[in-house]
């Protein structure tokens, strides 16, 4: 009859652990969005180049409801594949997991680096907008700053990605402390990375790029590396780097490997009492580097993963595809029908506000609300959906799970509408 979805955004965000944290945010904004797909015809942009491009016309496919489900297919989709907001930021949180996080920080801008790792709120950032550089995860351990950049996968960002990191961001870095322009002040005098860092007691600084896993999802290593085109980006911004250096007369020693499966373009300097560390990382090796050791085997982040899976969006992108391609074809559907009953219905409404309550904190009695409120809003209303076709999902559902019924697809809206509330009134009386 009905069944009860692992939703993150139904949970209470206070009560979530910092990764919840990450994901309810990035979940919230997709599915809210996904929602006003399902609602609105002109959510996406069309013209009719793009029309014609991507054969898209009602001329060109003359069922009217086979044309709809395609372009519904095609926006969501389009939508969906495009927005990688908040994946970078919410693995750089799971990552942190792995060792002690007292003094590591997520997604440090350097502007910010006095006041949320060296102690000190009254510097005043007096750098340009260009100057900043923002990186994955920034460690203090003692004496040292460990700065790492991480890719998930050998092929994850590959040439741009790469060069991005070892030119974009370090080369930056390490300008800083060796032009020594001013970007921070403080009592009225103005003061350089380089003075910061030595003032703060820092005379190690580490600046790695760490690659974690290959393609099939083992741990990453440089013969794996080497297979992609993205390897040979990285090769040439490390040289860029070494000819900075001797340009500006700076003596480094290139490292010999300890692993050399595990470890690549490694280099070393000495600057004013700063000793500097340059490098790419492979899988446990890149945590060990930013942990110094105290790190966890890199595997352990597999367990957390599987203690984070959600339906949100799978469930909220198909029920979106769904209800859209019905709306393109009949100006109405599934989904908008049952928010009018939520604004209108006071009985409809407050099972729904009982069900979201009470979802997580007691399942049995969730679950039969959940039936009820179904039971409730086809038993009165069933005469309103009438008109509308089967839903495609619903066929979709039903190759693999033989008794999945119109009901179950009208408890799957609803849940989808709950945890994104929709910005309708079904929680408020």
């Amino acid at each position: 009859m009905a069944i009860l979805r692992r939703l993150l955004l139904i949970k209470d965000y206070s009560s979530l652990t910092p990764e919840e944290q990450t994901l309810y945010r990035s979940y919230k904004n997709r599915v809210t969005n996904l929602i006003e797909y399902a609602k609105n015809p002109a959510r996406a942009e069309w013209s009719f180049p793009v029309e014609i491009f991507h054969n898209l016309t009602p001329n060109n496919i003359v069922i009217k409801e086979l044309c709809s489900f395609y372009r519904a297919l095609f926006d969501v989709t389009s939508y969906y594949q495009h927005n990688t907001a908040g994946i970078a930021k919410f693995g750089n949180v799971l990552i942190s997991k792995l060792g002690p996080a007292e003094n590591l920080v997520t997604e440090l801008h350097l502007k910010y680096l006095p006041s949320k790792l060296l102690g000190d709120t009254e510097y005043k950032w007096i750098g340009a907008d260009d100057d900043d550089v923002t990186t994955d995860v920034v460690n203090r351990v003692g004496d040292t700053l460990i700065f790492f950049e991480f890719k998930f996968r050998v092929d994850s960002g590959c040439t741009a990605g790469r060069r991005e990191v070892w030119e974009t961001k370090f080369l930056k870095i390490i300008q800083h402390i060796i032009v020594g322009k001013k970007l921070f002040e403080k009592d009225s005098i103005q003061q350089s990375l380089y003075e910061v860092l030595k003032k703060a007691g820092i005379n190690n600084v580490e600046l790695y790029i760490g690659i974690l896993f290959d393609i099939k999802g083992n741990p990453a290593t440089v013969e794996e590396d080497k297979k992609f085109i993205c390897f040979g980006g990285m090769q040439e911004s490390y040289q860029r780097v070494l000819t900075y250096l001797s340009q500006n007369n700076i003596t480094y020693r290139e490292v010999r490997p300890i692993d050399q499966n595990t470890e690549i373009f490694l280099l070393e300097f000495n600057f004013k009492g700063i000793k500097v560390k340059m490098g790419a990382k492979y899988a446990n090796s890149a945590i060990d580097s930013l942990f110094k050791g105290k790190g966890k085997d890199l595997t352990t982040i597999k367990m957390l993963i599987d203690s984070l899976i959600y339906d949100d969006l799978w469930l909220s992108q198909l029920i979106a595809i769904s209800e859209r391609s019905i709306l393109l074809a009949y100006e109405n559907n599934y989904l908008l029908t049952i928010e009018d009953l939520l604004r209108s219905d006071s009985s409809v409404r407050k099972k729904a506000k009982l069900f979201s309550q009470i979802r997580y904190a007691q399942e049995e009695r969730a679950l039969k609300t959940l039936i009820d409120l179904v039971e409730t809003i086809l038993k009165n209303y069933r005469n309103r959906f009438m008109n509308f076709p089967k839903p495609i999902i619903l066929h979709l559902m039903q190759a693999y799970t033989k008794d999945y019924s119109l009901e179950d697809y009208i408890a799957d809206v609803l849940q989808v509408l709950i945890a994104g509330d929709s910005k309708s009134l079904f929680l408020e009386e």
